[in-house]
């Protein structure tokens, strides 16, 4: 496992493209899964922007 920040803050969008594209390629795709939870366990904040936190309608964030 890869845990050097620049190296995924310089890469990180050519990692979520290729798990984005509608091919074949389901190898290389588990991989790039697999390497994206160890990246999310490793560096959270590097990859909050590219994630969706699911809110409930009418509850305040405060919670």
């Amino acid at each position: 496992m890869i845990t050097d920040y620049d190296f995924y803050k310089e890469h990180l969008n050519v990692i979520l493209t290729i798990a984005s594209i509608k091919c074949e390629f389901r190898i290389m795709k588990t991989n790039i899964v697999i390497a994206l939870g160890d990246f999310a366990y490793v560096h959270p904040k590097l990859l909050a922007p590219y994630t969706r936190v699911p809110t409930v309608q009418g509850q305040s964030p405060d919670g």
